[in-house]
């Protein structure tokens, strides 16, 4: 909720201790990785396991619509500024989904910018990430060369 209230405020650096602080907010069950890998020889409870997934999705949630949401100002007008602090911020964290899908929010906010190549470089970004991604940056790569006329399709190779 505090994220909200800066934003609304427009208080910039507020927005950006309080989107770090929530990335270091320790999660039961999600932090504790390490201690699961410890334990994996033993009987794991499945509904545990399965509250845990569940909590980690919550939090990438309001992780991600809170970077949503500042994204466009923290970094005064320039919106491609506020996605890459949000991006190198989230890099050193836990949330590697919610950085990759800031990723793809900065490829739309070139997108709105008019600015298509920039657009697809952020999305030929994906190469090295997991299939479910490079499958979306495809997607969106063809639909861009498509509105272009240039009708070529997009491989995972083109990637």
């Amino acid at each position: 909720g505090d994220v909200y209230k800066r934003q609304a405020l427009g208080d910039k650096e507020r927005m950006k201790k309080t989107f770090t602080f929530m990335l270091d907010i320790h999660i039961p069950g999600i932090d504790d990785e390490s201690e699961e890998n410890m334990n994996d020889g033993e009987n794991k409870d499945d509904q545990l396991q399965e509250e845990n997934k569940l909590r980690k999705l919550e939090a990438q949630k309001y992780i991600l619509s809170a970077a949503k949401l500042i994204a466009p100002v923290i970094e005064g007008d320039e919106v491609i500024e506020g996605y890459n602090w949000l991006i190198e911020t989230l890099s050193s964290s836990k949330y590697p989904d919610v950085q990759s899908e800031i990723e793809i929010s900065k490829a739309i906010a070139f997108l709105k910018k008019k600015n298509i190549e920039k657009a697809i470089e952020t999305l030929k970004g994906f190469e090295k990430k997991d299939k479910a991604l490079m499958a979306r940056a495809a997607n969106n790569i063809s639909l861009l060369y498509f509105l272009e006329n240039d009708l070529k399709p997009v491989s995972y190779t083109h990637l």
